[in-house]
């Protein structure tokens, strides 16, 4: 009998039976390999290299940059499901291709470039290192300083940054006081404050700026749902009207121009009652002068209160203050005829009707009724002034607007014809060149700078200045600018109309996009460069200094910035 261990094996070859004996056999189990084809990826550090029949196994997700693993396939154009199971049973050597998705990435291209600029409105402060504003679209303003110190501030670009996250629905300025209406019908102020002009229950000036907030006005009785609609800036009275048709004053009233029948300040809005309105009646503007109030309704009827020694509320009685609304006398009015403006000045006032006539009442100190031989008369009632110049308004032609300074007025027809008159031209602000005499008659003011079919769309006054703004949305000053209230940045007077540089602002809009895959090479659009203008490159930042250089994508969204500029 055979002596043998149980690890000895028999050999068949060698081994010679001697007596009967038992043999078990011994099996081995085969490792088949696994070959990876990872297409640029980086395997899982615990995947085997080897399997047998009887393994069971869950192959590893492995890794490759900026992309995403799809699965395991058998076959080499991934045309079979893919699997990461290695089951009982498999044999054979084993190809496993790992199939990846590249990440795509957005190249996008920020442009900024000189916008022309399309001005709206002019608004012009009265007091040293005061902003004044030239309106433009979107909440956005050129601004420039009245300053009387020997440094000059040029007329300069720049948002409404008083109010960066607020969408304005409205805004107007009058004498440093500043308000305007976000599109919620919220209403704000900043600037003088002497008087409670902004409403907000105090006499504190409000700066705004990045680190100061506007003033909330103080509206304390408005229903629900009621909101402001309109500001009208008075200088140091102001009045809003709401959605309600309601009226409601504060500011400055020693003697009745808020018209609540006191003749004290008021720091925040009072209703204002209008009495004997008609039913649906209600009030649509209101100009305010220095010390009396006007109001004009839908049905074409004016109101006056606050002072009225000199007649400027047009009604047959003088008194030294009304201190409410009365209605303003309409005798010189014909059948049918309605007022369908109002405009207070200094101790005087300006009516036009829907017959396209100017009536003015009040104080004619300094000759701003435009009739010559009449100066410092007073007249209580409203009377016509008639333009007689060059033959006079032609029958088919209308006055518009009105707008009333120190001591000139100047109005504008159906026609955009402008004419001026007052006491005194020593500024240049009737415009008629270099003529510094007085009109005492409207005298048509001429805009040589203009093509000839470029019209003049509305006229500003303010003081001794006077502005005049195209229907392309230029503008055009003339006056006084001792203290750079033209916006020319310099104190240099202009005794005629004289056009703005055209102004811009830097606007930065997406110029383009694209998305490529990660390490795709890039093919980098370029803006059309406008002739007399030059394309700084494209950059990694906002402020321009890293130059943009890769030609391929990388591994991430990239911001670039460029910036078209005008050639020095």
């Amino acid at each position: 009998m055979l002596n043998l261990s149980e690890n000895d094996l028999w050999d068949f070859d060698t081994d010679i039976v001697t007596s009967s004996f038992s043999l078990t056999a011994a099996w081995t189990l085969i490792e088949y390999p696994i070959v990876y084809h990872l297409d640029g990826g980086i395997n899982a550090s615990n995947n085997p290299t080897t399997y047998n029949i009887n393994s069971s196994l869950i192959i590893g997700n492995p890794t490759k940059d900026f992309h995403t693993f799809l699965g395991w396939h058998r076959r080499a154009d991934y045309s079979d499901e893919p699997s990461s199971l290695i089951a009982e049973g498999m044999t054979g050597t084993l190809h496993l291709y790992a199939r990846f998705e590249v990440h795509s990435f957005r190249l996008t291209y920020n442009l900024t470039y000189p916008q022309l600029q399309t001005i709206n409105d002019v608004f012009v402060a009265d007091d040293a290192n005061e902003d004044c504003f030239a309106t433009v679209d979107q909440g956005n303003a050129l601004s420039w300083e009245i300053v009387s110190s020997n440094v000059i501030n040029p007329l300069s670009v720049a948002p409404y940054r008083y109010f960066p996250d607020d969408d304005i629905a409205y805004y107007t300025a009058k004498e440093g006081s500043n308000y305007y209406i976000n599109d919620s019908g919220v209403a704000f102020a900043w600037g003088d404050n002497s008087h409670g002009q902004l409403g907000d229950g105090t006499t504190i000036d409000h700066v705004a700026d990045f680190t100061h907030d506007p003033a909330m006005i103080q509206f304390d009785d408005l229903a629900e749902g009621e909101t402001v609609t309109t500001i009208f800036a008075g200088g140091k009275t102001a009045f809003a009207i709401t959605t309600s048709k309601r009226l409601f004053g504060w500011g400055y009233n020693q003697v009745g121009q808020v018209g609540d029948g006191t003749n004290i300040d008021k720091l925040t809005p009072t209703l204002i009652p209008i009495p004997g309105l008609a039913s649906q009646e209600y009030v649509t503007k209101i100009s305010s002068g220095p010390l009396h109030t006007l109001a004009l309704t839908n049905h074409g009827r004016a109101f006056s209160w606050g002072f009225s020694i000199f007649g400027a509320l047009g009604q047959p009685s003088l008194t030294d203050q009304s201190l409410t609304p009365a209605l303003i006398d309409n005798s010189a009015l014909s059948s049918g005829e309605i007022y369908t403006d109002v405009t207070a000045g200094n101790h005087i006032s300006f009516l036009i009707t829907s017959e396209g006539r100017l009536l003015a009442m009040g104080d004619n100190q300094y000759d701003q009724f435009g009739i010559q031989g009449d100066y410092g008369s007073m007249y209580k009632l409203p009377r016509e002034i008639v333009i007689i110049y060059n033959g006079g308004l032609y029958d088919w032609e209308d006055i518009i607007a009105v707008e009333v300074g120190n001591k000139h007025v100047i109005a504008m027809t159906s026609l955009d014809r402008v004419f001026s008159w007052g006491d005194t031209n020593e500024y240049g602000q009737l415009g008629n060149a270099n003529e510094r005499n007085n009109n005492y008659n409207p005298v048509e003011v001429y805009f040589d700078d203009l093509p000839y079919d470029e019209l003049i769309r509305s006229v500003r006054v303010y003081d001794d200045s006077s502005f005049a703004i195209t229907e392309r949305g230029r503008v055009l000053a003339w006056g006084f600018n001792g203290d750079n209230q033209l916006g020319f940045g310099d104190r240099v007077n202009r005794m005629y109309p004289t056009l703005w540089p055209n102004q811009y602002a830097l606007d930065t809009i997406i110029f383009g996009e694209q998305d490529y895959d990660y390490g795709a090479t890039l093919d980098i659009i370029m803006p059309e460069i406008p002739a007399g203008m030059e394309f700084s490159g494209w950059y990694t930042d906002m402020t321009m200094t890293i130059p943009f250089t890769d030609t391929t994508m990388p591994g991430s969204d990239v911001q670039l910035w460029g910036k078209l500029a005008f050639i020095n």
